[in-house]
């Protein structure tokens, strides 16, 4: 019998001499498992990066600004920029690093977010095996922080900060999973340093990475002395990123833009309400996944997989995870806002999910249960989310060309009045007033400058922004009276049609 560690084994001579008694090769056996990993593996890097990856849907907010910033400023616009964002210093560098890799636009923007999703995806496998050693629940929490279905905005570039924040909480716990099982030091070091490289980008996660803190230290068996400094370390970091970002820094630059929102004195029962309003009618996605997260841990406890302290303890971090969207407290508007409540509500649920996962893999059912509705929530937040966007998309770029269509013929100092029929153009999403006039620039070059407006009598239909509430579009008689309008079109939208006047520059 030939040797199992030999490719290759002599085989005897043709009846012809054709061989010349060498040695053939003998191909290995395959290993269908091994392949079925493989392509596993591959089909979940390349889904996480398709979902992230769609620059023919153009831009939806601040990035036609910033695609703009970089047309007349180019890198020294990251720098120039760097005073409004003095709170969050790093929050425009993957940005700008997109517009490197592309030299503007925002195929390069798209490139970084795709990436830091599915290097979340790689780095939660990784800090999982710290914890458990089941491949299958490993990949599916992985997929569930890359593909955060309950946070579906995490799919566009306006919060391409956010999710940089979010890799460093990955990041984050990986090692501090490693610093309580023993090991060296130096991984708590990583993880302190990357939650302040994470909240000096974005300050979102900043609550849940105390609470995931507290979660992980009282579940954990490791030496208390290190449960001491996960917690206190990681709190002053969290303290000290909050201190510059709310205390110091705006009051180093007072045109920043945390100093502009002006932060007061929060109030705890308003906010509590406003996070709960929020959640219940503006985030379904992010109630779901606590209450199934909350309910798989009675189940656990119940059938005494769980001891009850560690049921009441992940219990109390489902609970407790509302209060991740206080780090928004101290101004209200953002309160109202789903998008940015979602978010670290659902990093702190994840963080613990990740706890209650270890539980799982002596109870077969349970764990399958698990997976199954983990796999149906993902992919059912991603379908929605790509949908939501794409519509977006979609709208947005139909009125930006509508519009460059009357725009190459008018003269260069005109102006291009827009009037939306439909109501519904204006809102956060589609070319909120003056991201129609940048979008062209960004597009098309430079051009007549464009102004959209609805016409009186007609209802706007702008739900993203009275959720806040914020104002949209301005009438269009306050635009029109008195102007010297040259000519008049109608051009068709996916929205509907719009009417644009080219207003001759007053004399």
């Amino acid at each position: 019998m030939p040797s199992a560690a030999s490719p290759q084994t002599p085989v005897a001579d043709a009846p012809d001499g054709a061989s010349g008694g060498r040695l053939r090769s003998r191909p290995l056996p395959v290993d269908a498992r091994g392949w079925g990993r493989l392509s596993a593996i591959v089909l979940a890097v390349g889904l996480v990066f398709l979902v992230h990856f769609r620059p023919w849907q153009g831009g939806l907010l601040e990035e036609w600004s910033i695609a703009l910033a970089w047309k007349s400023e180019g890198i020294d616009g990251l720098f120039t920029q760097m005073s409004a964002m003095l709170a969050r210093p790093f929050h425009l560098v993957p940005y700008y690093l997109g517009l490197v890799l592309t030299d503007g636009g925002l195929v390069g923007q798209y490139v970084v977010l795709a990436t830091l999703a599915v290097a979340q995806l790689i780095v939660a496998v990784w800090a999982l095996r710290a914890l458990l050693d089941d491949t299958l629940l490993r990949w599916t929490a992985g997929l569930a922080i890359s593909l955060h279905p309950w946070w579906i905005a995490g799919d566009t570039l306006r919060f391409l900060g956010n999710q940089v924040a979010v890799l460093c909480v990955v990041i984050w716990l990986g090692a501090a999973l490693r610093f309580l099982q023993g090991r060296s030091w130096w991984w708590m070091c990583l993880g302190w340093g990357c939650t302040a490289l994470g909240l000096l980008t974005y300050q979102g996660p900043a609550v849940s990475l105390l609470v995931g803190s507290a979660v992980i230290a009282m579940l954990s068996r490791g030496a208390r002395r290190r449960r001491v400094w996960l917690v206190a370390g990681t709190t002053l970091v969290v303290l000290a990123v909050t201190a510059w970002s709310v205390a110091i820094a705006p009051a180093l630059e007072p045109s920043s833009y945390e100093a502009q929102l002006g932060f007061g004195a929060v109030d705890v029962a308003a906010s509590a309400k406003a996070i709960a309003r929020t959640l219940l009618r503006q985030a379904p996605e992010v109630v779901a996944f606590g209450f199934a997260l909350g309910l798989i841990v009675v189940a656990l406890g119940f059938h005494r997989v769980l001891p009850a302290p560690r049921a009441w303890l992940l219990l109390g971090g489902v609970a407790i995870a509302p209060a991740s969207a206080f780090v928004f407290a101290a101004t209200m508007l953002h309160l109202n806002d789903p998008e940015r409540v979602a978010f670290p509500v659902g990093v702190t649920l994840w963080l613990v999910m990740c706890c209650v996962l270890p539980s799982m893999r002596d109870h077969a059912v349970l764990r399958s249960l698990t997976v199954g509705a983990l796999v149906v929530g993902v992919a059912s937040g991603t379908l929605i989310g790509y949908a939501t966007w794409t519509k977006f998309g979609s709208a947005q770029l139909s009125l930006v060309a509508a519009v460059q269509s009357v725009r190459d013929d008018a003269p260069p100092d005109a102006t291009l009045i827009v009037a939306d029929n439909s109501g519904r153009y204006g809102d956060v999403y589609l070319l909120l007033p003056p991201h129609l006039d940048i979008a062209l620039d960004v597009t098309y070059g430079d051009g007549p400058q464009a102004e959209l407006c609805t016409p009186d009598g007609v209802q706007r239909e702008h739900p993203t922004a009275s959720v806040y509430p914020i104002s949209t579009t301005p009438d269009c008689s306050t635009l029109l009276t008195g102007a010297d309008v040259a000519t008049t079109v109608r051009v068709d939208t996916v929205e509907g049609p719009v009417d644009i006047y080219v207003v001759r520059p007053a004399s």
